[in-house]
């Protein structure tokens, strides 16, 4: 039996395919696919031209932001139109964290990465969870945070004025472009997280 894991979060996802004793038998990265920020289309397209692999899983275990409770079952029928042979679960990415980090026993699970997150873990369910809210309004000492308030410190003059021009000659960014890309293009959250 093979069984493909896969982690993601708003800027990678990270898949692996493993038989059934869990030996590795290959890995790859796609870009992040989160259903909160991308349309049904742009997910499909993602697993159909990014993801290759050599043969076809059994299992398919997805960990992902934005796999909240009201976007679990979208996330399972995207993924099984693409495996329609494989048995498919659709969790958050908390609960792959938890698992990931303490298989059945119960431990304080965090994620830190474009987002950021954390839960106690009971060693079977996340039994305790602030809410992180997102980028704009939560995600404290993520990615995009930090390059959020890095670009807020440069615009609004708390950072040097020498400090704005180095970063902007470096970055070949300018305020028109920064705004038109955080507030008219997608996924403005893997943007600021890149700033990071």
């Amino acid at each position: 039996m093979k069984i493909l894991i896969a982690d993601s979060g708003s800027t990678k996802t990270d898949w692996a395919l493993v038989d059934e004793q869990g030996n590795l038998m290959v890995t790859c990265k796609t870009q992040g696919i989160s259903p909160i920020h991308q349309s049904d289309a742009e997910i499909l397209d993602v697993l159909c031209k990014e993801l290759v692999l050599s043969e076809q899983p059994q299992q398919v275990f997805f960990y992902g932001s934005g796999v909240t409770e009201a976007m679990k079952s979208r996330m399972k029928s995207l993924l099984q139109q693409s495996f329609p042979e494989a048995k498919v679960e659709a969790e958050g990415d908390m609960l792959g964290a938890a698992r990931a980090l303490f298989g059945k026993k119960p431990g304080i699970a965090c994620i830190l990465g474009t987002g950021a997150n954390s839960c106690l873990y009971d060693g079977e369910k996340i039994v305790m969870n602030t809410p992180p809210l997102g980028y704009i309004l939560g995600d404290e000492g993520s990615g995009a945070v930090i390059g959020k308030l890095f670009l807020n410190g440069i615009f609004k003059g708390t950072l040097s004025v020498s400090l704005k021009n180095k970063y902007l000659a470096w970055s070949g960014l300018d305020y028109p472009t920064i705004i038109n890309k955080v507030y008219r293009q997608p996924l403005a959250n893997r943007f600021l997280a890149s700033i990071c």
